[in-house]
């Protein structure tokens, strides 16, 4: 076994479908993310660097879920649901995890 650290995790490969998380992206999320994208946002997004240097990697967070598209609204529907939770519950030992 190997150590989980800093902290016990896990990693699943394929828990989701490769063809919806494609969807998700190549129809809701511009690539690459263009600069205009950011500076002419909708109220209720915010843009962000992640890292440092010329490397960071920009990323967009909504806070209105109505401003996603459909796709990535059900997703989102999905892992919010009490299945999910509740498979993660069961996952991690942790009981009440609050999504």
């Amino acid at each position: 076994a190997l150590p989980a650290k800093p902290f016990p995790h896990i990693f699943i490969d394929d828990l989701f479908p490769e063809e919806v998380l494609q969807q998700i992206n190549a129809c809701e999320y511009p690539d690459p993310f263009p600069e205009e994208y950011c500076q002419q946002r909708l109220p209720g997004t915010k843009c962000f660097l992640l890292g440092f240097g010329s490397g960071g990697m920009k990323k967009l967070a909504v806070h209105d879920e109505t401003l996603l598209g459909w796709r990535s609204r059900q997703f989102l529907y999905v892992l919010k649901s009490q299945i999910f939770v509740s498979f993660l519950e069961t996952l991690s030992g942790i009981a009440g995890l609050v999504v």
